[in-house]
């Protein structure tokens, strides 16, 4: 099997190169050390749901009128 090393890694780089897309990115992390691993997968996570560009959704028209009087009941009983 050692004899093939080479040929694995060019097999694994192409399938990794042959299946990563802009929606589907792969990310090859070094597991050696579980805390580097983690912290490096944190990263990534929190990259990738910064590009979904997520925003809560405007609120309906008759919503800022409960909104209102939510507020004026909570304040008339404090």
């Amino acid at each position: 099997e050692r004899d093939h090393w080479n040929d694995y890694q060019r097999v694994y780089q192409a399938a990794i190169e042959a299946t990563h897309t802009e929606q589907s990115p792969w990310y090859v992390v070094p597991a050696d050390h579980k805390g580097t691993m983690r912290a490096i997968v944190a990263g990534i996570i929190c990259h990738e749901i910064g590009r979904l560009d997520i925003h809560y959704p405007p609120p309906a028209h008759d919503h800022e009128a409960l909104v209102q009087e939510a507020i004026r009941r909570l304040e008339s009983e404090g």
